[in-house]
């Protein structure tokens, strides 16, 4: 399953890349698992991470979940 987001830095200053809970749920709403991701789980490599996010500027980010994800209808993206 690959998951594929945008996410922006609305602040005026940069700000390091965040963690990436991903949670999936069934149709009930009950949790089917969850992963966290970290900025060199989720950027490709031609953005520079030390760097910070850039300021209001759409950055694409894909979430790769391997395991059973059968029955997963929802998603909740927490930043962390």
């Amino acid at each position: 399953l690959l998951v594929n987001a945008t996410m922006s830095n609305e602040l005026s200053i940069h700000q390091p890349y965040p963690r990436v809970q991903l949670t999936l749920f069934d149709t009930a709403g009950s949790l089917l698992g969850h992963r966290e991701f970290t900025p060199d789980d989720y950027l490709d490599d031609s953005i520079a991470i030390d760097e910070g996010m850039p300021i209001k500027t759409p950055v694409h980010f894909v979430l790769e979940v391997s395991g059973p994800t059968a029955g997963a209808v929802s998603f909740e993206f927490r930043f962390l």
